[in-house]
């Protein structure tokens, strides 16, 4: 028997390993497929963001092409006169108000300006005041791109036997505030020296039409040089559309992270699913050893409790037989005999109701009844038993009980029981007296067996009414650790219920209440 324990010790050990390996082996390959998976999804997504985003710089690019040519080609029929707050015609007729003082036709024109290229005076043309800030940036000292286009312009100017000389208009990019802005430039030479003209890109109109596209965008200038970035055909000047940083990058950050976050939920709830599970049949292994070692205890001790009264009954009854012993005793013995058989009775009778307490079949049939007639009944039956082996059986059974319903048998069965452990746990004790009360109370009648023996060790209190719960001291009384089992499943089938506490005087003290 002992290597069978020691086997099953080891059976839950070899259960516990194989199921760690089943976890951890899948586990960890899971995790290495998964994570290689989800990087490549990642990558995937980052191309692909890379690639709607440049598909959208190319797009965006485009249409700003179109529609700048478009401008470029209307801007550039308008009179040179128009430059001038007042003009006249040079083909006669009345001085008049330039058109553009009330504002730019185009949305896509922020306003236009003129500048002399001699006196650097810079006229603002379709502004609703005169931008003290703006006139000095658009100064020729200031700006390359105007500096550079009358540098162009002053040569020919002044080659020309023309009156008047329009050049065309040419994209320039010039920096207002430190800020890029997007300009059309020509030169008019009206005789001594060029004047350059032109007029300043919208950037809040620009980014209008991003929007109303629905991307998020950037008008740059510089050369696309990036993925997401599309140039913008201007006849040379380098400008570009940049897509919105967040496409390739903050986007797919976040969109990774998520699917990062989505993937260890999940693993981690699969592992400790598969964890929860493995630890389920481990538990299964270690509580079918636990039954196993339970029952082999049982085993041996239900062997020495037959065994027990068994050599008892043997011994007095080849004593009475043979003539052997003191002939003034054989009263006494047959007491003994008694005894014995009283305990192998209650020892078989144990086993019976605990296998029928464990096919679910253990019943109790209460009616209305003498209680305390029944009790007495147990009493008489127990106490010479009881005084036989040197206990003291007191009793105090009060009148007039309330009227309870109980099982006959059950409440018997209780009784020996309760009388039985009370009797095991004072061998050792100096007073050997249990006491046996039926008392009314307002709740009903309680049964209560009290005992002035060592009483319930504090590490078995939580397992008293668990099967085959013993103390783990050495000096502790033999038994199948049934009977408190029995005590409570019998108790409750009759609607009854039983408690524990500790003797005010020391000892145990088990209470079992049958209600009103």
């Amino acid at each position: 028997m002992g290597r069978t324990v020691k086997f099953s010790g080891k059976r839950t050990v070899l259960a516990l390993g194989l199921i760690a390996l089943a976890v951890v082996v899948p586990g960890a390959a899971w995790y290495l497929v998964g994570s290689r998976e989800l990087e490549r999804q990642i990558t995937d997504q980052s191309l692909t963001a890379q690639e709607e985003a440049r598909e959208t710089a190319v797009r965006l690019a485009r249409q700003l092409a179109d529609r700048f040519s478009v401008l470029l080609e209307a801007e550039a029929r308008r009179p040179y006169f128009h430059y001038q707050t007042y003009f006249q015609d040079p083909k006669g007729g009345p001085v008049a108000l330039s058109p553009l003082t009330s504002g730019p036709t185009d949305p896509l024109v922020d306003f236009y300006f003129q500048v002399d290229g001699l006196t650097g005076k810079v006229t603002l043309l379709g502004k609703d005041r005169e931008d003290v800030e703006l006139v000095g940036l658009l100064q020729p000292q200031f700006d390359p791109a105007i500096t550079t286009t009358l540098s162009e312009w002053r040569g020919e100017c002044q080659a020309t036997n023309e009156t008047v000389m329009v050049g065309p208009l040419k994209w320039r990019t010039v920096y207002l505030a430190n800020k890029p802005a997007l300009v059309a430039l020509r030169a008019v030479c009206p005789g001594p020296g060029p004047v350059l003209q032109g007029f300043l890109i919208s950037s809040t109109w620009v980014e209008y039409i991003f929007k109303s596209s629905g991307v998020k965008a950037r008008f740059r200038p510089g050369r696309a040089g990036l993925d997401y970035e599309a140039a913008v055909a201007l006849g040379g000047e380098p400008w570009r559309v940049v897509a919105h940083p967040s496409a390739p990058g903050d986007v797919v950050d976040k969109h990774g992270t998520d699917l990062r976050r989505a993937f260890l939920t999940i693993y981690i709830g699969g592992v400790a699913i598969a964890a929860v599970a493995g630890l389920g049949v481990v538990w299964l292994v270690w509580h079918s050893d636990r039954l196993a070692r339970q029952r082999v205890q049982f085993a041996a001790s239900a062997a020495h409790e037959l065994r027990t009264p068994l050599a008892g009954l043997r011994i007095y009854s080849e004593m009475l037989t043979d003539g052997l012993g003191d002939p003034g005793k054989t009263r006494d013995y047959s007491q003994r005999i008694a005894a014995e058989a009283n305990r192998l009775g209650r020892v078989v009778a144990n086993l019976l109701s605990f296998t029928r307490f464990e096919r679910g079949v253990l019943k109790a049939r209460p009616v209305a009844g003498d209680l305390a007639g029944t009790v007495r009944d147990c009493v008489e039956r127990q106490k010479l038993a009881l005084e036989t082996v040197g206990a003291k059986l007191t009793t105090n059974i009060a009148q007039d009980l309330p009227a309870v319903e109980f099982d006959r048998d059950a409440v018997a069965e209780i009784v020996e029981n309760l009388l039985d452990n009370a009797e095991k746990h004072t061998r050792q004790a100096v007073d050997r007296t249990i006491e046996l009360m039926l008392t009314g109370t307002a709740e009903g009648v309680e049964l209560a067996v009290a005992d002035r023996g060592p009483g319930v060790p504090a590490e078995l209190r939580r397992h008293l009414f668990a099967a085959f719960a013993r103390s783990r001291d050495n000096e502790a009384p033999a038994g199948l650790g049934l009977g408190l089992v029995l005590v409570k499943a019998l108790a409750e089938a009759q609607g009854a219920r039983v408690t524990y506490a500790d003797n005010p005087g020391g000892g145990a003290r088990f209470v079992v209440t049958f209600p009103r």
